[in-house]
């Protein structure tokens, strides 16, 4: 094989791995639930992204997902840690990103989200 072709052939299968990942299609959703003894949830659309004080756009592109419907076309993002007790507060506190947007009766505010979860395809 020359140069060439085992160039070409290189790229193929690299650029298979690069472009792997999940687009976003419509709107990024979370759930926001909260738990008192019993469990409370509801769903918000997140429409920005806090961190250290600074306000980010939403991506629309993701290359891990934690959970892949393929025949929904669903993909899931575990957001907060859960089970670890005080540890998970610090995990949270430390790593998790403030997302901001609406409820369904259109109220803005901070969304303590759970996980995110959106349309996607996967690519």
């Amino acid at each position: 094989m020359n140069l060439k072709k085992l160039s070409f052939f290189f790229l193929v299968l690299v650029s298979s791995h690069v472009f792997a990942g999940y687009q976003v299609i419509g709107p990024i959703k979370a759930q926001d639930c909260y738990d008192f003894g019993i469990q409370i949830c509801g769903t918000k659309t997140v429409t920005e992204v806090r961190k250290d004080g600074r306000s980010y756009e939403l991506v629309n592109y993701f290359e891990n997902v934690d959970e892949y419907n393929s025949s929904k076309g669903l993909c899931h993002i575990i957001t907060k840690s859960k089970g670890m007790g005080v540890f998970s507060w610090g995990v949270n506190a430390l790593k998790k990103p403030d997302f901001w947007g609406y409820d369904k009766d259109g109220k803005f505010g901070k969304i303590d989200a759970d996980y995110i979860y959106f349309k996607c395809i996967k690519r």
